[in-house]
């Protein structure tokens, strides 16, 4: 329809003009032919405006039936649809008002772009925290593994810095007259900022920054920005150039919370230390100076120790000069009493002899029991054989001694005919084995000692041992209360002349004590025992049937040249009772608990090789013979067989 009389337009319009919302019409060149009430309300004079222009002129441009447009109108939002008339060459526009929509659109957006916010300052704040806590984490490493302060603290500072900050360090308050903080160790982009920042702990200008208030007032300081804060003027200049643009200072504080040193941080960037950064710092200072004072503890515990130890060796080489000493006046002593006093009673007993008078009988008796006396006195005070050079004549020597002076038994048991030891150490032993003996006399309510000497290579060990009553040696009087050396002294003189000693013991099992020497020399070893001749054959008997044990030695004993000496019921009491008894030949069984007659071979012949081994078992001779032949038995006989075949394979092993 073309466009006519005003009649015809409102009939044509008359059912948009219901419409609330605003419709209009305009011709190609942008003329309004129609406005329903709608459109009037929200426009006026539609012809005013530029945006219609615009959207005839876009909708001309895109050449389709029908375009859907959104336009802004002052503060309004519409949207337009518009149709062609093209009978009519017009334009019909059918407009809403969005504005609500608009602006819920528009709140959507702005909320999105605040959550974004939000988790980008989120996420920053996360990876902050876990940069924090990965710190504190490889500082505690590295506190659990330094041996050194100083270390540790360039350590600490390494770590940090790797963390993102610009410098760090530790300094320490002085107590002079300036009142100075020394730097004890920094890492990261110094530059020489401590010569010229020379800053102080003292209330004065360049006292007044983070580090020296920090130690000052025993507080966390923070310097929030170098260009704008006061407190920070005197190292504005030296720290911009340094990239430095805030700092963090928090005191190292002892137990007592008294503050002994700082730590000072330094960022790249303004108001860089929040709550949340604060508190870790703190944390991994208070953890610094745990680590700090637990390194000053210890190397005051090493330097005491050390201390202790210097004394100690003192103390140990004043004993052993002192018993040197002592010995060396015991020797003059007995020099006077041989080459002097005995001389002149020899030559009295001999002029009153030649006097043949009977009156004098009584006097050469005197004479004689001052003579034996004053032999007596001299062999106790240095028996001459301690200067012949064999320390085995001396142990000889005591077990005589130990004979006459206390009726104890004391048997030497040694392979070694030749011993030589310096006279100092010779002496040590001498005056050690001595007080063990009176220790067997005095506490260990039995007459039978054992006195044996091993060796292998360069090493020698003296073992003295008793079967009395034994004792704990943990909670045991080591020091003498009877004049003597005392178990504590005896260890302590040995020690400082390079030997060792030890003490094995229970109550009710004896006692073993033992000195182990190191030789320069390798000693000599004899075909025969020294001082201990045994002309029958000494056999062990290991087996951990008791009846067996029983069994065997009552047989073996009725032979007449076979001695037992010993029983065991494993293999371990085997080797414990074969290095005291020493026996000749041992008769092993092979299954027993804890070390097998196997095993206990082998361990036997490595450690003395002298002492030969028959193995004894009920099981077939084809599965266990080779076992104890390659473990180093001399022999194997199965318990079943004759009782003369056994004292026979004994006899002829002893033979080999």
């Amino acid at each position: 329809m073309r466009v006519g009389s005003s009649r015809d337009v409102a009939l044509q319009h008359s059912f948009p003009d219901l419409n609330p919302n605003p419709v209009f019409e305009t011709s190609i060149d942008g003329k309004v032919l129609y406005m329903n009430a709608a459109a009037r309300t929200a426009f006026g004079d539609l012809a005013s405006y530029a945006w219609l222009r615009d959207m005839v002129g876009q909708y001309a441009a895109e050449k389709k039936d029908n375009v859907t447009l959104v336009s802004k109108i002052d503060t309004r939002w519409f949207q337009f649809t518009v149709f062609p008339v093209r009978e009519q060459r017009s334009i019909r526009v059918y407009g809403m008002d969005i504005t609500q929509l608009k602006h819920a659109e528009e709140g959507i957006v702005a909320a999105n772009e605040s959550l974004e916010s939000e988790v980008q300052s989120r996420t920053r704040e996360l990876q902050k925290s876990v940069r924090l806590y990965q710190m504190l984490s490889q500082c505690n490493q590295a506190l659990v593994a330094a041996t050194n302060e100083e270390d540790l603290i360039r350590q600490i500072c390494k770590i940090i810095v790797e963390q993102g900050y610009r410098m760090a360090w530790v300094g320490y308050p002085e107590s002079n007259e300036e009142r100075t903080v020394r730097p004890v160790a920094s890492f990261g982009f110094e530059e020489g900022y401590f010569e010229k920042a020379k800053i102080v702990w003292a209330d004065v200008e360049r006292g007044r920054g983070p580090t020296g208030v920090a130690i000052r007032e025993n507080r966390v300081v923070i310097g929030e920005d170098f260009l704008s804060d006061p407190k920070l003027d005197p190292w504005r200049e030296n720290a911009i150039q340094r990239g430095y643009r805030s700092s963090i200072a928090i005191p190292l504080k002892k137990e007592n919370g008294s503050p002994f040193g700082v730590l000072t941080m330094y960022s790249g960037i303004p108001d860089a230390f929040d709550q949340s950064e604060i508190k870790l710092l703190k944390e991994l200072a208070e953890d610094l100076s745990f680590g700090i004072q637990a390194l000053r503890a210890r190397a005051e515990r090493n330097e005491a120790q050390k201390s202790l130890e210097l004394n100690n060796n003192q103390l140990r080489r004043m004993s052993a000069e002192l018993t040197l000493a002592e010995q060396k006046e015991r020797r003059q002593l007995a020099g006077v009493l041989h080459d002097e006093l005995q001389q002149l009673l020899v030559g009295a007993k001999i002029r009153l002899e030649c006097a043949e008078d009977e009156s004098v009988r009584p006097c050469q008796d005197l004479l004689e029991n001052a003579l034996r006396i004053s032999r007596s006195l001299t062999s106790e005070l240095c028996p001459s054989v301690l200067y012949k050079g064999n320390m085995i004549a001396v142990l000889d020597w005591l077990a005589k001694w130990a004979r006459e002076k206390y009726d104890l038994n004391i048997q030497l048991k040694t392979n070694i005919s030749q011993l030589k030891v310096s006279e100092d150490i010779t002496i040590m032993i001498y005056r050690s084995v001595q007080e063990l003996i009176f220790n067997i006399a005095k506490h260990a309510k039995t007459h039978n000692g054992t006195i044996e000497v091993v060796g292998s290579g360069s090493q020698v060990q003296i073992q003295v041992s008793d079967e009395g009553e034994g004792f704990d040696p943990s909670a045991a009087q080591l020091h003498s209360v009877d004049g003597g050396f005392g178990l504590f002294a005896v260890r302590e003189r040995l020690q400082n002349r390079g030997c060792t000693f030890s003490i094995r013991s229970s109550p009710g099992k004896g006692s073993v004590f033992t000195i182990g020497v190191t030789m320069t020399e390798e000693p000599e070893v004899a075909p025969v025992l020294t001082g201990s001749t045994h002309s029958r054959i000494r056999v062990l008997i290991v087996d951990d049937h008791s009846v067996m044990r029983q069994a065997l030695a009552a047989m073996l004993n009725l032979s007449g040249d076979i001695e037992v000496v010993g029983e065991a019921e494993n293999g371990r009491i085997a080797l414990d009772r074969a290095r005291h008894l020493t026996p000749d030949i041992v008769l092993m069984d092979i299954e027993m608990p804890e070390i097998d007659g196997i095993k206990a071979t082998r361990l036997l012949r490595l450690e003395h090789p002298q002492v030969k081994v028959i193995g004894l078992s009920m099981h077939d001779r084809k599965e266990v013979e080779a076992d104890f032949l390659n473990a180093g038995a001399s022999s194997f006989l199965m318990k079943s067989a004759p009782s003369d075949e056994l004292i026979q394979a004994i006899r002829t092993v002893h033979a080999l």
